[in-house]
């Protein structure tokens, strides 16, 4: 052991206890909550109960380390069974020690009020009137209190008193096992009484938060009673709603944010709503409504033109009616770390109808940047997850910033100035078939019945990035607007027929690609009743398509090929044989006639002439087989 150790200081304030014992020849206890105060909400929910619940947690930690020192002391006394500086007979396990026997006075005990005497009165509201038995006084009560449910101090005292007298006899047992504090021991009764102490400090902290929560859970428990169920965001904010219609006029109430895409005195293109999604209890559909918010409306005729750029060197100058919602989202406790789902911003368009819709930000009182887009037509529906991000309260912010340096305050306020202008989330719906007659020269309202051209113009815009000049109207003014549709009819229907046009042209020269493809890898020959991959002709088969004799593998050709007598040259056209890698159109002489090979790809050829098989000959690459062979040959087919 070292002969000498200096341990850091273990201490704990003692203010806010002292500052709760008023007289200490009297022991008054002037502890009480403010239930005026607006930070009093619960019994638990109140400034002075977290600065008590803080004090005893401050007091547990402090008799938590005074414990493990003491236990790290007795540890260097006794390792393994072999004492070293005390002797065995002197020396009593301080691991050992609890305070189970030890009466913990705090207790969450109610009774029923009953009427109490005169004499009892006035031994209870008398701060002076101190018995030698009493530990402790409560100072003058007041006349409403009386009859209050919570013990009188009689009680409260006879449970001190019984915590004093248990103690005792725990301590008396200590002095009995430990060596006396005058032993020259490192454990000795005083250090055992020390931790005896500190195990008892940590019963009532605990007995206190304890109670504490006790009483708010059984309050909780009946409010559940009185009202039925619990209480979710969801009701809440149906409450909120209720009581709305009854606080708010008409035009003040708060409306649904759902929005109908539409030109005045039509029918509406799409609905633009924002929606609650996730599934409720037992597996069941939380009701999709959408969010009910605060809503101004600005019409366009009285609101200044916005603008939303399309690339660097384009903005997009737009105007129309413009609304201004307000959303208040309830929430409780973890219940947006806990939400298994959230908001959705819902769009959907009727059939023959489309529209544009931009999600961004407005940055500017006469600006929006649009960060998504998409073009929604016949019958479309999409749902776009909302990430909600909360920004800090001005109380909080004020916080926050407040043991920054001034430079340090300044950024934060200037960064947050540009979170709150450029934050707003906007959305921005363009009906497209107002814009198409204007892009094209139309009279207004002309294409709300032309469903195939409105279909065919976006089909030239979107697919094809056809120019808008090719399809303008580019006649006289004075036409009606049944004819300049028809000038428009006319543009778009030229426009596909170069666009066919060209489609053909595409195709032809890919067939001429595939065509020149298979020629470099394939080549010419031919084999009696062989097969061919690709190719079908007469006399022969092909591996994939039926035919008949012999064929060449990769390539189409109207060749010839000679059975029997006759000379084959590579690559040289002679009668009787055939011309390897060649298309051509030529005659087989098969016994000694001549005849047109048939290459078929859709349709079937039609049979060869029946004809002896000629005499062999020394020349021919080919053996001649047998007769039931060649015949057999001849009719096979894949």
């Amino acid at each position: 052991l070292p002969s000498k150790a200096i341990n850091d200081p273990i201490d704990v304030s003692l203010t806010w206890l002292l500052e709760k014992t008023s007289d200490q020849d009297s022991f008054n206890c002037n502890f009480s909550i403010d239930r005026e105060a607006t930070t009093c909400r619960t019994p638990r929910q109140n400034e002075e109960i977290f600065a008590a619940m803080a004090f005893f947690n401050k007091m547990t930690y402090w008799s938590r380390k005074i414990r493990e020192t003491m236990e790290h002391v007795a540890s260097l006394t006794y390792t393994r069974g072999s004492y070293h500086s005390v002797k065995p007979e002197s020396h009593v396990d301080i691991n050992s020690i609890n305070d189970d026997g030890v009466f913990v006075p705090v207790l969450p005990l109610f009774e029923t009020p009953v009427e109490q005497s005169k004499e009892s009165n006035a031994l209870t509201s008398s701060s002076d009137s101190i018995t030698p038995t009493m530990l402790i006084s409560l100072g003058e009560q007041r006349d409403n209190e009386e009859m209050s449910p919570l013990l009188p101090i009689e009680d409260i005292n006879k449970f001190l008193s019984e915590q004093c007298r248990s103690l005792n006899s725990a301590l008396k047992k200590l002095e009995d096992s430990f060596p006396p504090s005058s032993a020259q021991t490192l454990i000795s009764a005083a250090e055992a009484s020390l931790v005896l102490l500190s195990h008892h400090i940590c019963s009532i902290a605990e007995h206190y938060c304890n109670g504490v929560g006790y009483i708010e859970e059984m309050l909780r428990s009946q409010l559940v009673s009185a009202i039925g169920k619990e209480i979710q965001s969801e009701d809440f904010t149906e409450f909120i709603l209720f009581h709305n219609r009854k606080l708010f006029k008409n035009e003040f109430v708060p409306k649904p944010f759902c929005h109908a895409i539409r030109r005045p005195g039509h029918y509406p293109d799409g609905v633009l709503s924002i929606e609650r999604t996730g599934n409720g209890d037992f597996g069941t559909k939380k009701n999709t409504d959408p969010v009910v918010t605060f809503m101004r409306k600005i019409e366009g005729s009285s609101s200044a033109p916005m603008f939303f750029p399309i690339n660097a060197a384009t903005s997009v100058e737009f105007t129309g009616e413009r609304f201004l919602h307000a959303w208040i989202c309830h929430e409780f406790g973890e219940e947006r770390e806990s939400r298994s789902g959230g908001f959705n911003l819902v769009a959907r368009a009727r059939q023959f109808s489309s529209f544009l819709l931009l999600i961004g930000t407005v940055s500017g009182p006469d600006s929006f940047d649009p960060q998504h887009a998409i073009i929604l037509q016949n019958k479309d529906e999409v749902l776009i997850p909302l990430l909600l991000n909360q920004l800090p309260t001005p109380k909080e912010f004020k916080d926050a910033i407040q043991s920054l340096s001034p430079e340090q305050q300044r950024f934060a306020k200037a960064f947050r100035s540009m979170q709150l202008e450029s934050s707003v989330f906007g959305v921005c719906a363009v009906q497209l078939k107002p814009q198409l007659e204007l892009l094209l020269g139309l009279p207004q309202f002309s294409l709300t019945k032309e469903i195939k051209l409105t279909q065919d113009l976006l089909s030239l815009f979107i697919d094809y990035q056809i120019s808008s000049d090719l399809l303008s109207f580019d006649g006289v003014d004075s036409m009606t607007s049944s004819e300049k549709v028809e000038v428009v009819k006319g543009h778009v229907a030229a426009v596909y027929e170069m666009i066919q046009e060209l489609k053909e042209k595409d195709l032809r020269n890919a067939e001429r690609e595939a065509d020149m493809r298979v020629e470099k890898l394939g080549g010419g020959g031919f084999s009696y009743g062989g097969g061919s991959r690709g190719v079908r002709s007469e006399g022969g088969d092909r591996r994939g398509d039926r035919g008949r004799g012999g064929d060449r593998r990769g390539e189409r050709r109207e060749g010839g090929h000679r059975r029997g007598g006759g000379a084959e040259s590579r690559g040289v056209r002679s009668e009787g044989g055939h011309r390897r890698g060649d298309r051509e159109r030529g005659g087989g002489v098969r016994g000694g006639a001549m005849h047109k090979a048939y290459v078929a790809y859709d349709t079937a050829a039609p049979p060869p002439p029946a004809r002896m098989a000629p005499p062999p000959s020394p020349s021919a690459r080919m053996a001649i087989k047998p007769k039931s062979q060649a015949q057999c040959d001849l009719t096979k087919t894949d």
